[in-house]
């Protein structure tokens, strides 16, 4: 091979040594050049013929690649032939493995598409056909009009009838229809025409994977006359069309590689249904299934359907949701998913037996024209499942991880096959949702994956004091919930505070545009000893002192707990004091206050803008303060406006062992 303007040959029957050879002249030697300019390499550089019989046609092929780097334009394909010469044929292709070549030149005239035109990298295949009458005429050749920089491109076509020549027994291999997880076997016979031995090297299928060439004992030699046979198994995975290439790589000059096309469930109209059979296992009395049939194209060809119905003597419980007819699948292209349209079966028992049916599909596929599809049905009588919880009503403080057990549930004539629950209401400004399993065993309380309903349990953390009432919903393996028949299981969790004071706080911002990720303002929860001021160390329970040491020493009772410090907004943050300290002896009460910590995020150039804070303060378990001021712009109910980062607010004060609650609500 080489990349030529070639000069003209001679096509004679001299041998081949004492040919003209096809001069190489260097096309892109400079990288600017072959940026600008395409470049032909030809693959043989001639239409070189071995023996031939009189009377009956051969074939030479030879490709042409686009080897430069701008589009190579072909205005004209033409034949340079003395008066006196055979007549020649020439087909073209742009793909190797094309079983329908096209018409180039022949008799009937010129049917080139003009211009042709090759992408850089890409190939035009020609093949030059010719039925000898006579002595071969000389100087032959297929001549192209391009934008070549040489312009015009010669193909000489030659004869050597003392050098090997190598053909095989059939131009392609079409193994019509065969379904998928089926094998079949063709041969495929190569014999040496030639003068010379020459040797065929292990053949090798380009293409789709369902073909495979068996040549035990390649590569051999074949002398004049002699021929070796190969197989070709084709075992498609699925029906569905495919395309393949057999290469057989040679010593012959005229043609270093044969090529056969090979081809499966091409070249016809093929129709198939998934699943080939239909079964309603069970279904309730009286009530109705549906199945859908996927009708599926498999050949080269479209198929037309022309009609689903029923089989005479089906049962009536059986019915054909009504489908369009005739309705077309185009064809299969031998890559991803067949072209399909789903056909729907409905199945309405009216009895508890057996019921059996047919559908019928007929299409213009050739190998089957009527498809049947068989139908099973059984009616059954099934009795409710019933939801059961292993706990119904649960107390529990608030921040503290809640197993739900949907074990206990039910299903006297089967099995259950979902679980679900089921938030139907939550504590005011709540988000919690049932999950599977916690991401961190030690602290539950930090999420996990969604719940999952083929599993009986979940986990649940109330985070904020309050009522939750849940729903476990079951299904059994028929389809029939607990909901149709109203045997819900009703779940109700109540997050009540232990401590003698629980103090939260949580928040939102309008200006975060992604209330649920990781990222938001932050806000910080100030729990202050009535010795204490704010931001000062030990008597401000806060993020930088979560766990002070207040009253009595080595007594916890009396040291508050800061058990989150949320800082990607929202919250909740929570205080905790199980035994606060008689405020009167202090001369002052506990107060608690809120700071816009920070407004930017984190990570991103983002200021949130203001925040809305809610706090909710409980005494003995039970909620003794509200935010009841003035309204502020934005905010809802209970909520407190913070404008900017630093802001602080001081909230209420607390007097014990009263619990009496005194709102201060001013800005410090």
């Amino acid at each position: 091979m080489s990349e030529v303007s070639p000069r003209p040959p001679v096509f004679s029957r001299a041998p081949l040594g004492a040919l003209l050879a096809l001069a190489a002249v260097v096309v892109g030697c400079q990288d600017d050049f072959a940026e600008r300019f395409p470049a032909a390499r030809l693959d043989p550089e001639q239409f070189a013929f071995g023996r031939v019989v009189q009377g009956v046609e051969a074939d030479r092929a030879v490709s042409l690649t686009n080897v430069g780097g701008a589009p190579l334009v072909i205005e004209r394909v033409a034949f340079d032939l003395p008066p006196t010469a055979d007549a020649l044929g020439l087909r073209w292709s742009d793909d190797p493995a094309d079983l329908d070549a096209r018409r180039g030149l022949d008799a009937d005239g010129d049917a080139f598409p003009y211009p042709l035109r090759v992408a850089p990298g890409e190939s035009l295949y020609f093949t030059a056909l010719w039925t000898p009458r006579g002595d071969a005429p000389a100087d032959a050749a297929v001549v192209l009009d391009t934008n070549l920089p040489d312009g015009r491109l010669r193909i000489p076509l030659t004869l050597d009838e003392g050098a090997p020549e190598l053909i095989v027994d059939r131009d392609r291999v079409d193994f019509g229809r065969v379904p998928g997880g089926e094998a079949a076997l063709e041969q495929v016979v190569v014999t040496n025409i030639g003068q010379q031995p020459a040797t065929v090297q292990r053949p090798r299928l380009d293409g789709s994977r369902d073909f495979l060439a068996v040549a035990p004992g390649f590569p051999v030699q074949l002398d004049p006359g002699q021929e070796v046979a190969l197989q070709v198994r084709y075992a498609p995975r699925q029906e569905g069309p495919d395309r393949g290439l057999l290469v057989l790589p040679t010593d012959d000059p005229g043609r270093p590689e044969l090529t056969v096309p090979v081809v499966g469930n091409a070249g016809i109209p093929c129709l198939i249904a998934a699943p080939s059979a239909v079964e309603f296992r069970s279904s309730l009395v009286d009530r109705t299934d549906s199945r859908e049939v996927l009708l599926q194209s498999c050949g080269g060809q479209p198929v037309t359907v022309e009609d689903v119905r029923l089989e005479a003597g089906s049962d009536g419980a059986f019915e054909r949701v009504p489908v369009e007819a005739p309705l077309v699948l185009p064809p299969a292209d031998g890559e991803g998913p067949l072209p399909s349209r789903a056909v729907a079966v409905r199945f309405t028992p009216r009895a508890e037996r057996l019921h059996r049916g047919a559908l019928l599909v007929t299409s213009d596929d050739p190998e089957k024209p009527v498809r049947r599809i068989p139908l099973l049905g059984r009616g059954v009588v099934n009795g409710c499942p019933r939801a059961q919880a292993a706990q119904a009503d649960i107390v529990v403080p608030p921040g503290e991880a809640v197993v739900l057990d949907g074990a206990p549930s039910v299903d006297l004539d089967g099995e259950l096959v979902r679980w679900e629950w089921v938030l139907v209401e939550g504590a005011p400004g709540s988000v919690a949702l049932p999950f599977e399993r916690a991401f961190d065993p030690a602290n539950p309380c930090a999420g996990g994956p969604a719940d999952d309903p083929g599993t009986p349990t979940a986990l649940f953390c109330p985070q904020l004091p309050g009522r939750y009432r849940l729903s476990l919903r079951v299904t059994d393996a028929l389809g029939l919930s607990s909901t149709v028949c109203e045997t819900d299981q009703p779940v109700s969790v109540r997050a009540v505070p232990d401590e003698a004071l629980h103090v939260q706080i949580t928040w939102r911002a309008p200006g975060d545009p992604d209330p649920d990720d990781d990222q938001g303002p932050d806000a910080d929860l100030h729990l202050l000893h009535p010795l204490g001021e704010w931001g000062g160390v030990p008597y401000d329970c806060h993020y930088a002192n979560p766990t002070p040491d207040w009253g009595q020493l080595d007594n916890p009772a009396d040291d508050p707990l800061l058990d989150t410090d949320d800082i990607d907004g929202g919250g909740p943050e929570n205080v905790r004091l199980a035994t606060p300290e008689p405020t009167d002896p202090l001369g002052a009460p506990y107060a608690v206050g809120v700071e816009y910590y920070r407004s930017d995020d984190r990570i991103d150039p983002i200021d949130y803008g203001p925040i809305f804070v809610t706090v909710r303060a409980y005494v003995r378990g039970e909620r003794v303060w509200t935010y009841d001021g003035p309204p502020e712009e934005g905010a809802l109910p209970g909520e407190k406006r913070l404008e900017a980062e630093g802001d602080r607010w001081l909230a209420f004060e607390l007097r014990w062992p009263s619990g009496a609650v005194i709102t201060v609500d001013r800005m410090l």
